[in-house]
């Protein structure tokens, strides 16, 4: 079947699915998509609804209430996200758009969920001043783009949405006081994260003549299995893709890339194992 000549090419599978495959397979996808959106949506109802009522309601709104008022309180929760998805769901034209959309409200999270890894100072106020930040940047990026002659285009949205949203979290987090000590060192013996930017914390337990055990891990190791880690994912999902489609030749060289970022995450990993 060619689909070269369609306008809208986000119904080329649809299409595919009702032209190609017979009718019982046709109902077995049909039903296997209605499955597959149905657990995504209810994971992520009752996710969203979790954050709401533990981190917001519960702990600034209403405290030490009874067990059944933050059940009830969750189903209107959930209740509510159901709304405004609804809503946001009919609002939206095209898949594409709301792919672009996700990623540009979620652009100036990522920085700080891996920041907490490598740098003690990171704070939960750091993660609640990105995500809010992110969101109401996601909006202003627009505007921001006409203002200041830019092209209005979502490589430019994106761009700042990362960086004003990056330094504000900093700013955040370097105005507001550090997690508390005992929460620290609970986080660095489990994790025994690498870098200087556990130093100061490091350093602290040494001077209480804590256990010398520190990590064998480094930021050197952290990259190499990055690296590693990258190839294993790309090779698999490249060469089973290219497999499928009959590219042997491509499937071939990305499984063998596959294997190499295989063996190399194996190495990794046994160069991290404790002594």
């Amino acid at each position: 079947m060619n689909t070269s000549g369609m306008v809208d090419h986000e119904m080329a599978y649809p299409k595919m699915i009702t032209l190609l495959l017979p009718a019982g397979c046709r109902g077995l996808m049909i039903a296997s998509f209605f499955a597959a959106y149905m657990s995504t949506v209810d994971s992520l109802l009752n996710w969203g609804s979790s954050y709401v009522i533990n981190d917001i309601y519960r702990r600034f709104i209403r405290r030490n209430a009874s067990p059944a008022h933050y059940v009830w309180a969750g189903r209107i929760a959930t209740v509510g996200l159901m709304v405004c998805g609804a809503f946001v769901a009919l609002t939206t034209t095209s898949i594409i758009g709301a792919f672009y959309n996700i990623l540009l409200l979620f652009a100036g999270v990522g920085l700080v969920g891996v920041a907490r890894w490598f740098w003690w100072r990171v704070n939960p106020w750091s993660e609640i001043t990105a995500m809010l930040a992110s969101g109401i940047f996601t909006l202003l990026a627009p505007m921001i783009a006409r203002a200041m002659n830019w092209p209005d285009v979502m490589p430019v949205h994106l761009a700042i949405i990362v960086v004003c949203s990056n330094l504000l979290w900093v700013l955040v987090t370097l105005m507001t006081p550090p997690v508390a000590p005992e929460h620290l060192k609970i986080f660095f013996e489990r994790v025994r994260p690498a870098g200087p930017g556990w130093k100061t914390v490091s350093e602290a337990r040494s001077k209480k003549q804590e256990t010398k055990k520190e990590s064998p891990d480094s930021m050197k190791i952290n990259f190499t299995g990055w690296v590693f880690g990258v190839l294993l994912i790309a090779g698999t999902t490249i060469g089973i893709g290219k497999g499928l489609l009959g590219f042997w030749n491509h499937a071939i060289i990305a499984t063998l890339i596959a294997i190499v970022g295989l063996l190399g995450v194996v190495a990794v990993i046994r160069k991290m194992r404790w002594n």
